[in-house]
């Protein structure tokens, strides 16, 4: 693997030869699945689940903040999924992940049903994002509209697996676009990280 320096082999060229072969695999993928890759590297690089997708495609808007605009990129990436009746497609999901799986640059534990990224792919990937805050929305936006598809009932559990890609997002002080804060100190709340949700976002339960 080329994670791993061969004996003999400088480092500038060992790494040079590592980010020259991940360029070359990210260049040869199709736009969807270049587009799924960069946003995924702006979660956490572990635990990324195909129900965050599925969740985000379901939501229905019921409040004026954000409006269906401040969501364009995030819909606009979503209905590569979405079958005409607004179902979700999972072989179109499949044969996405595939393409990106095929060059080694995402793996997949069937047992856990998670995606990954190795830490090194994760962070390079996230460092030649050209559109940063496009991409940055998009993906915002997604996970603020999958946490509004939670049950109540289901928060704790859910806000578990959320809290480390929140937590990757915010990362840096990023501004919160599209606006979804109280969705974001929900997972905060319910995973009990109850001084990151007030002062984050100074939440109060209704």
């Amino acid at each position: 693997r080329l994670l791993s320096e061969k004996p003999g082999q400088s480092h500038d060229s060992y790494e040079w030869t590592v980010y020259t072969t991940w360029q070359m695999s990210f260049n040869r993928l199709s736009s969807s699945a270049a587009r799924f890759l960069q946003l995924c590297s702006l979660l956490h690089h572990k635990g990324i689940s195909e129900e965050f997708f599925i969740n985000a495609s379901k939501y229905q808007h019921k409040s004026a903040i954000p409006t269906e605009q401040d969501l364009k990129n995030s819909l606009g990436f979503l209905s590569q999924f979405t079958l005409p009746d607004k179902t979700w497609d999972s072989l179109r999901f499949q044969d996405v992940t595939a393409e990106i799986m095929a060059y080694s640059l995402m793996e997949f534990d069937p047992d856990q049903a998670m995606f990954s990224m190795h830490p090194l792919v994760h962070d390079w990937c996230q460092s030649i994002v050209i559109d940063q805050e496009a991409c940055h929305s998009s993906i915002i936006g997604i996970l603020g509209m999958c946490i509004g598809c939670i049950p109540h009932h289901d928060t704790d559990l859910q806000s578990m697996r959320l809290v480390p890609h929140v937590d990757a997002l915010l990362h840096g002080g990023t501004h919160m676009f599209p606006d979804f804060r109280y969705q974001y100190a929900r997972i905060y709340r319910g995973a009990g990280h109850y001084m990151s949700q007030k002062s984050e976002f100074n939440y109060r339960p209704v």
